[in-house]
C-alpha cells in the first residue's frame, strides 16, 4: 500500500535483543534459558540492580548454549529472504532501501594497554550479526568460541545472506569496559552465549561507572568559570549516570562504532537508527 511512498524499510530490529535476552537471558518473551546458564557471574559485573534487570531469576527452561543462536541464525535468514523478495519484485519500481538495525554498544578495553583485554574488545564486538551480513559467514572468533553449537549456512544460505542490506541501522546508547577472561574448560554441558566469548563485562573500573570520569582542559583566558561563586582558570567536564542503571553517557561510542564499522565490513551506508539517554 505504501511502497511508492516509503523509501527506507528495515527488516528488523535489534535481532541481538530478541536471541539474546529471549532465550540467553531469558529475561524477555519467551523467558527461555538454561539452568545457571544466565548467571552474570564471571563475564559480567555491575551494579545489583543492573544485574536484576538483566536476569530472570527463575528461568530454567531453555538452553542458553545453543538456542540464542539458532534464534539469530532464522533472524538473520529471515531478513536475507525479506531483502531478497524486496529486491526482486519491489525495488526496481518503487526505487527504495532496505536493510537492519543492529544495536551494539561500544567495548573499551579494561586495561589498554593489554593485548590480552584488547582482543576481549574485539570479540566481544564480533559476536554476532554484522559478519554474516557482511561475508556471508561467521566471524572467527565465534567459530572458534562457539564450534559445534554454532549453525552453518549452507552454501545458497551464505549467498542469500552475504551483502543482504542496502544499509545498516546502528542503535547506539553506551559503552562497556571489557577484560578478558580464562575460557571455561571443565568439561561440563553448561555452555552459555553469555560465557562463550571469554570476555568479562563491567560498566565499573576502579570503582568508577563508564563514562562518570573527570576531564579537565586549561580553559582560554578570555574564559572564566564561576564556580560555587569562585573563578576558576580550569574547565571541568564531568559526564554523569543517567535514569537508566545500564545507561551511562559515553557519546565518544558512536563515533568509535561508526569507525569501527567502516574500517571492518567495507564501509556501508551507516543510517543512526536510535541513540539518546534518559533524563
Amino acid at each position: 500500500m505504501f511502497g511508492d511512498r516509503v523509501k527506507h524499510w528495515i527488516t528488523i530490529n535489534e535481532p541481538w535483543s530478541y536471541s539474546v535476552f529471549g532465550y540467553a537471558y531469558g529475561t524477555f518473551p519467551p523467558n527461555r534459558c538454561s539452568k545457571g546458564g544466565n548467571r552474570l557471574t564471571g563475564a559480567f559485573s555491575s551494579t545489583a540492580r543492573f544485574s536484576r534487570y538483566l536476569v530472570n531469576r527463575d528461568c530454567e527452561v531453555g538452553d542458553s548454549g545453543t538456542e540464542p543462536y539458532r534464534v539469530a541464525h532464522h533472524l538473520i535468514l529471515a531478513h536475507s529472504a525479506a531483502v531478497q523478495l524486496y529486491r526482486e519484485d519491489y525495488q526496481a519500481d518503487q526505487e527504495g532501501q532496505i536493510g537492519i538495525s543492529l544495536n551494539t554498544e561500544w567495548m573499551v578495553p579494561y586495561n589498554e594497554t593489554s593485548e590480552k583485554d584488547q582482543e576481549a574488545a574485539d570479540r566481544a564486538l564480533a559476536f554476532m550479526f554484522m559478519e554474516p551480513l557482511n561475508s556471508g559467514t561467521y566471524p572467527v572468533q565465534m567459530v572458534t568460541h562457539v564450534e559445534d553449537r554454532l549453525p552453518k549456512f549452507t552454501k545458497e544460505q551464505s549467498q542469500l545472506v552475504k551483502g543482504s542490506f542496502d544499509f545498516i541501522g546502528l542503535n547506539y546508547y553506551t559503552a562497556a569496559y571489557a577484560a578478558d577472561i580464562a575460557c571455561s574448560n571443565d568439561g561440563t554441558k553448561n555452555h552459555s552465549y553469555l560465557r562463550d566469548s571469554c570476555v568479562r563485562l563491567t560498566k565499573v573500573k576502579n570503582g568508577i561507572p563508564i563514562g562518570n570520569e573527570k576531564h579537565y582542559c586549561k580553559c582560554p583566558k578570555k574564559l572564566l568559570v564561576t564556580f560555587f561563586r569562585a573563578k576558576v582558570t580550569t574547565c571541568i567536564l564531568l559526564i554523569v549516570q543517567t535514569g537508566s542503571d545500564w545507561l551511562y553517557v559515553y557519546p565518544q561510542g558512536i563515533r568509535d562504532t561508526l569507525i569501527y564499522t567502516k574500517l571492518w565490513y567495507n564501509d556501508p551506508v551507516v543510517y543512526i537508527t536510535e541513540n539518546g539517554k534518559h533524563e
